[in-house]
């Protein structure tokens, strides 16, 4: 990997700088969005991409070094590459960690992105400084590869237009414009990034996998769960994850759903950002 690729950057650098690497055969691509501070992995989730997380990198970057990843299958990464169990997404990640060589990491996911976030901690902990999940529990009964299928098969794919994407998506909000701008023109028209079985084939082990529990119950970095008021996470799924960690904080975003940090980005970040100041003081 090219070291300028993954170097601090002042104010007059690009904010956004593409490294690549090879991780067991599958190449995968991460975005450097800049800063000096402690560094910090974002994963975004199932059918998602790195560069929705540009509104949280904006602020993100003033005090951390912000990185986000495309996990595989999705964005610039590989697509169709055989293996979406969650070994191997737990790999692409400790793999992006180990690439980008500025030690231990604080991560930050949503959803699917979240569980991958909290595997790493509890798998590769000298890779992990802290975890602040987005949407995510230690159960898998809510994401079955039935439902992602009958899920993605609804969308009217492909749409005439960026703006008819939208519209579908709900209309004009930083949500349905994320959603929107992660489709890719085709002859056709605007179709998914992400290719439909790779994203049915990343939930089919929550079938032999029920649920993560010792997992997460050996997380031993601080940790920050971060719920949508009109989120998916279930209330006893969450007692679950209060009770094998009892030092979990626990907080929820109003006026937003399982896409929170799109939902409604300034009550995100007022809960993120001083969350994450607390690792100033503990460097």
């Amino acid at each position: 990997m090219n070291e300028a690729a993954i170097s601090l950057m002042n104010e007059t650098q690009p904010t956004e700088t593409r490294v690549t690497f090879d991780n067991g055969g599958v190449r995968l691509s991460a975005v450097d969005y800049g800063g000096v501070g402690s560094p910090v992995l974002m994963l975004h989730g199932l059918a998602g991409r790195a560069t929705e997380w540009r509104s949280t990198a904006a602020w993100l970057r003033q005090g951390f070094h912000a990185f986000a990843l495309d996990q595989r299958g999705h964005g610039a990464s590989a697509k169709s590459c055989g293996d979406f169990s969650r070994r191997a997404y737990v790999g692409d990640a400790a793999a992006a960690i180990e690439e980008i060589r500025l030690g231990p990491m604080i991560l930050v996911g949503q959803s699917m992105g979240a569980m991958n976030a909290y595997l790493v901690a509890a798998r590769h902990p000298h890779l992990v400084r802290g975890l602040v999940l987005i949407e995510t529990g230690v159960t898998n009964s809510s994401a079955t590869p039935e439902k992602i299928g009958t899920w993605l098969d609804s969308w009217p794919s492909p749409f005439p237009s960026v703006d008819a994407a939208r519209q579908y998506f709900g209309g004009d909000s930083l949500t349905a414009r994320t959603w929107a701008e992660n489709l890719v023109h085709t002859p056709e028209g605007y179709r998914p990034e992400f290719c439909r079985d790779d994203m049915v084939a990343s939930v089919r082990d929550y079938e032999s996998a029920p649920n993560y529990e010792g997992d997460w119950a050996r997380i031993a970095c601080p940790t920050l769960l971060v719920l949508g008021e009109a989120g998916e996470i279930p209330s006893d799924d969450v007692d679950r994850m209060r009770a094998l960690k009892p030092d979990v904080a626990v907080v929820t975003v109003p006026n937003a759903g399982h896409d929170l940090h799109l939902d409604n980005p300034s009550g995100w970040r007022s809960i993120a950002e001083p969350f994450l100041r607390t690792f100033h003081e503990r460097t």
